[in-house]
């Protein structure tokens, strides 16, 4: 095998190795939108947001992300309580309201 098809060889592969890795974790986002937990519902809102594409987008973004952070500080995965992050999602919703009703009061002034 010449070099150059060599190197050809190599950047075919790489893409469908990529897709696979991708693939993977959009199935662990698909697989995670009916569970009752914090991922779960992170799905579900991001469904009502943008639609079942852009939910299982993010969530596999987020599922690749908790990965990396396990994977390269060799760390276990602490999952957060359904509880305590509906609580955490309803305050900072709160603060955007207040923040947003704040200016609009500063606009209609």
């Amino acid at each position: 095998m010449h070099g150059s098809t060599f190197l050809l060889a190599k950047a075919q592969e790489e893409p469908q190795r990529l897709w696979q890795v991708s693939q993977a974790f959009r199935n662990a986002a698909n697989d995670v939108q009916r569970s009752d937990n914090w991922l779960g519902d992170y799905c579900r809102r991001m469904k009502a947001r943008g639609g079942t594409r852009y939910a299982i987008g993010a969530t596999a973004n987020k599922v690749a992300t908790s990965y990396y952070r396990m994977v390269s500080c060799q760390q276990g995965f602490k999952p957060v309580e359904l509880t305590a992050h509906q609580q955490k999602h309803k305050q900072d919703k709160l603060i955007y309201l207040g923040r947003k009703l704040s200016e609009l009061k500063k606009e209609a002034a």
